[in-house]
């Protein structure tokens, strides 16, 4: 018994080590954002993320060579690390409980189970359409029908017109709105409006970059904050980091033209209902933009400086790193070998990042009562 396997079997299941190793029928390996390498799940639609090691570890999972025969045959290549055998099966030992291996994942505890099920969903969804191919499709024929050298021009004339028509309300006529005589109702219609309109804006462009939407619908975003999505999970797909970001920020984008749109229908009748009513609805809109922008939480503004500087799951592997330093448990294969910077980088954000979703669940349950 060589040194790599007493490393190796005092911490493991003799299963992955014994048995010839090789991935199921319906895993795709592809290369994907950011150029990385990644397993898709054809079954369940879902992505695993890989390293240039793992590649490795895959081209000698044929279904001849057991766990045991791959740590051999890599353990002289990167003997600098003195717990590669326990890394690579840690590697295994992922891919079990991902349920991509021809060994079966063991059976887990209810509880545990159940926190992992949150932790890689942390929204309870409600769908209310597999697909959203009509509007994107025929949002995308009426665009591509304007000329490409005006295209950019319109978007950022737009863009402009919007941010002046909000400026010049706010400054001539912010501290005069007389929310008593806003109409509450239209407010709240247009806004669901609103909403369903952002999400088929992230849509289109989507649409626009080759991907397509697996659903939409109404969620709860840690099971108490109320939001709508749409599922963009193929977008792991897209190795361009400027078709993510523009993906990402298309909400936003329409939710400052709408607040654009309607501070111009406040300036247009400056007294009365409609002009309170305009006015309010503007500045509820521009309100969400800023909150759809902040980086403590997965907006849109998270997701397009994640894509910016080429980030992947990264508020997932901050919180999971930071629960396994906490709780003092192994740390999965991936986040073996991380600089100290970046340990640095995922504990004070895991840390602000949980003390502002605290306080934001305080205080709506002080509003609450």
């Amino acid at each position: 018994m060589d040194n790599s396997q007493v490393k190796v079997q005092c911490c493991c299941d003799e299963e992955l080590l014994v048995n010839p190793l090789y991935l199921n029928e319906d895993i795709e390996l592809i290369i994907g954002a950011n150029e990385e390498p990644m397993l898709y799940d054809r079954q369940y639609g879902k992505y695993i993320r890989l390293s240039k090691v793992s590649l490795e570890i895959l081209d000698l999972m044929d279904g001849y060579n057991t766990g045991q025969d791959i740590i051999n045959k890599l353990d002289d290549k990167y003997s600098m690390y003195a717990n590669f055998p326990e890394i690579v099966y840690m590697f295994f030992s992922s891919l079990r409980t991902a349920n991509v291996l021809n060994i079966k994942a063991l059976p887990e505890h209810l509880i545990k189970r159940k926190v992992r099920r949150i932790a890689n969903k942390p929204m309870l969804r409600l769908p209310l359409a597999k697909s959203l191919n009509n509007q994107t499709d025929t949002a995308l024929q009426i665009y591509k029908t304007i000329p490409k050298k005006i295209q950019s021009i319109l978007i950022y004339l737009l863009l402009l017109s919007a941010i002046t028509s909000v400026i010049f309300l706010q400054i001539t006529e912010g501290i005069q709105l007389n929310w008593t005589t806003v109409q509450w109702g239209w407010v709240a219609i247009i806004m669901i409006l609103h909403l369903a309109l952002h999400e088929i804006a992230h849509a289109i462009v989507t649409k626009a970059y080759g991907i397509t939407i697996r659903e939409a619908g109404i969620a709860l975003l840690y099971y108490f904050i109320p939001v709508a999505y749409v599922d963009r999970t193929d977008t792991y797909r897209l190795k361009s980091k400027k078709g993510r970001i523009h993906i990402a920020i298309a909400g936003p984008y329409y939710d400052i033209l709408a607040s654009g749109m309607w501070a111009a229908v406040a300036m247009l009748d400056p007294q009365g209902p409609i002009s309170d009513t305009a006015h309010s609805i503007s500045t509820i809109q521009l309100c969400l933009v800023f909150s759809n922008l902040n980086l403590l939480l997965p907006t849109d503004g998270y997701h397009a400086v994640e894509a910016g500087v080429g980030e992947i799951s990264l508020r997932k592997r901050a919180f999971l790193y930071f629960l396994h330093v906490i709780t003092f448990r192994k740390l999965p294969a991936y986040l073996y070998n991380i600089t100290i910077k970046r340990k640095l980088v995922y504990i004070i954000y895991s840390c602000v990042s949980l003390l502002y979703v605290t306080c934001l669940f305080g205080f709506l349950l002080f509003l609450i009562i």
